[in-house]
């Protein structure tokens, strides 16, 4: 399994392959690998700080957070997490970094620059959510494969929503903001189809027919088009975010898993998959 990260300007992608305990630091400009970094444990989880500077990992059976500065690619800071750390998300002010955990039904949530803790909210379900954050910067997911969400204020108090549950299973998430409205496009691990929900009801609005199952699935940079990797068919599919239709096809050799979007990043915009033989 694999996982995807860049920053936001794009010119760095972190990879992290959770087989071998390490993560590829790739400068999109040269495309080539900048680095590779060696972790202790398998990583589960990561995200570069919104300067792009440091890149936050979460290393669950360490009970451990460690920060790598992006210039040396050193690491500068190793945060002590208790109850396996997992998926981590930063907010878009860039002052804050969110984690969800493997073994406590909570959101932990650390001060970007101090490198502390400073709140913890309580989640609904148990297990590690996976993290993303709206488009307007107003709110956190923590989403689960079954469905269930918690929704929780990026600023303090970090009050939470009452949770719910989306329609059917979650493999991966994204959002697109369409003139005033948010929408999630969420892939499946059980059916070839990607749904889409409003971000405000949670309801399901939209169902993009698939010619098999997606796991990674990524929004374009303008918000007019979601990209969805299809491992078994060896392809990535351009969804219109304003007809909900599959609208493009790019064969991908091998086996394309996660996925990222990555607007500008070698003089054009396009997308960046990774594929897992």
């Amino acid at each position: 399994m694999a996982e995807l990260a860049a920053t936001r300007k794009g010119d760095l992608i972190a990879l992290l392959r959770k087989d071998r305990s390490e993560i590829t630091i790739t400068a999109t400009a040269a495309d080539a690998v900048a680095k590779t970094i060696r972790l202790s444990s398998e990583p589960s989880g990561a995200a570069f700080t919104r300067d792009g500077r440091e890149l936050w990992v979460a290393l669950p059976k360490e009970n451990q957070i460690a920060v790598f500065e992006m210039r040396a690619f050193r690491q500068t800071a190793l945060l002590e997490v208790p109850s396996g750390p997992a998926s981590i998300a930063m907010s878009v002010d860039g002052h804050r970094a969110f984690a969800s955990m493997t073994y406590a039904q909570e959101i932990r949530t650390f001060d970007v620059k101090r490198k502390t803790e400073i709140a913890r909210v309580a989640s609904t379900y148990p297990g590690a959510g996976r993290l993303a954050v709206t488009p307007n910067g107003k709110a956190l997911w923590a989403y689960h494969p079954n469905g269930e969400i918690d929704v929780i204020a990026t600023k303090p108090p970090f009050k939470a929503r009452p949770s719910a549950r989306l329609e059917g299973a979650i493999g991966s998430l994204t959002f697109v903001h369409v003139g005033l409205d948010s929408f999630a496009y969420a892939s499946s691990p059980v059916s070839s189809s990607v749904s889409v929900f409003d971000a405000d009801s949670f309801r399901k609005v939209a169902s993009v027919r698939l010619e098999a199952e997606a796991s990674g699935i990524w929004t374009s940079g303008d918000g007019t088009a979601v990209y969805a990797a299809l491992p078994t068919a060896n392809k990535v599919v351009q969804i219109d975010t304003a007809s909900n239709r599959v609208v493009g096809t790019v064969k991908v050799p091998g086996t394309p898993n996660a996925l990222i979007y990555v607007p500008g990043a070698v003089h054009q915009r396009r997308a960046v998959a990774k594929g897992l033989p």
